[in-house]
């Protein structure tokens, strides 16, 4: 049996609007924490508007698939494009794993978790290697309201979060399922065939294909044009137990990879828009020219310890400074929630951060998924949970 999880942001429909100003979550698999989160920018916040961006991650089996998308400012109803995208993106990777790539002949199990101890932000330690950001006065200063709250009322605020696990049985054709599967590769191999790294870069291509025709449904179950669901898109599959995936990417935002030279590099270049003022989005008919696709192939050179999938909230804050900077926030950030006590004081920490951090000019929605390999600090312990590692068993037992 496979195991997997679905946490983040889910899809509004006619049923209603239930998208959240603040979302965080985050999800253990195999060696990687997942934390993402999510929160409303400092414009959407003066005009009470609603946040436009989104994010979901997904598993299964040693599968981890992230999406995140910026809907854009001026359609009022770009949130139902931006998660309808997310969720759309993530299953089909996972559901569309092409044939060549061989399931896990054993159960591998993915964990998520819901936490009360990440409730009240402004009481949490923000990441310290960040501290030159971090806006001291609680979340509601953004508020300006003539009757702006006080900081009594912040600190009522409660801020939960809630993630989902699922099980799903073998199906027809896997390894555990009766019908004949290619064999898996020599563990010794230290690089997938052409034909699975081509096989990884068409299921992104379909989920995208797939996505944009479902986004043009989604619009006539609303009964408005496709337009007003614009919205960037960008999207992440990774198999922990190899290392090698695929990211694509339609508009601004940014995926990069921490190498294990501590150095962040940019996994796949959108498309030039030849103006700054132009943004590409998924709805339109010619999406594809705006759609640049990418291998996730770690070497000996350029192996990953961490990945960031981020919309441009956070891009436009981070990649136009020195390379040296980006490079040391990558790592900082990263050091900071790998110490966190538990994952979901690691998100918490991560929200806390895009909610009140400083930079002239920068009032977009902001929103950041991070996945990393965790580190032990020692041989008994592991500093993401906390909890003690099972003892090994010895030559006497």
């Amino acid at each position: 049996m496979r195991t997997g999880f679905a946490i983040g942001d889910r899809g509004l429909g006619a049923s209603g609007d239930t998208h959240p100003h603040w979302m965080m979550a985050h999800a253990e698999i195999g060696p990687y924490l997942v934390v993402g989160a999510s929160a409303i920018g400092k414009l959407h916040l003066a005009h009470r508007s609603p946040r436009d961006d989104a994010f979901a991650v997904r598993s299964i089996g040693p599968w981890l698939a992230v999406a995140v998308a910026d809907g854009v400012g001026t359609r009022p109803l770009s949130r139902f494009g931006a998660t309808y995208v997310v969720e759309s993106l993530t299953a089909l990777l996972l559901r569309n794993l092409p044939a060549s790539i061989p399931p896990e002949s054993e159960p591998f199990v993915g964990s998520a978790a819901f936490s009360e101890d990440a409730a009240v932000l402004k009481d949490l330690v923000p990441p310290p290697a960040l501290e030159q950001f971090i806006f001291n006065p609680p979340l509601v200063r953004y508020n300006n309201d003539a009757s702006e709250a006080s900081s009594g009322d912040a600190a009522s605020m409660q801020f939960h979060q809630a993630a989902t696990m699922s099980w799903c049985l073998s199906l027809p054709g896997d390894a555990q399922g009766g019908a004949s599967q290619p064999e898996a590769p020599d563990s010794s191999s230290p690089a997938p065939s052409v034909s699975q790294e081509t096989a990884l870069l068409d299921a992104m291509e379909q989920a995208f294909d797939k996505t944009y025709l479902g986004l043009k449904q989604h619009a006539s179950s609303l009964s408005v044009e496709v337009a007003e669901l614009s919205c960037t898109a960008l999207a992440f599959l990774l198999n922990v137990e190899t290392g090698y995936g695929v990211v694509g990417q339609i508009g601004d935002g940014a995926l990069l990879g921490l190498s294990t030279q501590l150095q962040a590099k940019e996994l796949v270049e959108a498309p030039d828009a030849g103006d700054q003022q132009s943004t590409y989005t998924i709805n339109r008919p010619n999406f594809k020219k705006y759609l640049a696709i990418s291998p996730i192939t770690p070497s000996a050179e350029q192996d990953f310890t961490a990945f960031f999938v981020m919309t441009d909230g956070v891009s436009g804050d981070l990649l136009y400074g020195p390379r040296s900077a980006l490079d040391e926030w990558a790592k900082s950030i990263r050091a900071a929630l790998q110490t966190a006590h538990n994952p979901s004081i690691a998100a918490a920490q991560l929200l806390n951060w895009l909610s009140s951090y400083e930079v002239k000019g920068s009032w977009d929605d902001r929103t950041l998924v991070i996945i990393m390999q965790r580190e032990r600090n020692d041989g008994n312990s592991h500093p993401v949970t906390g909890e003690p590692e099972p003892a090994r068993p010895t030559d006497d037992h």
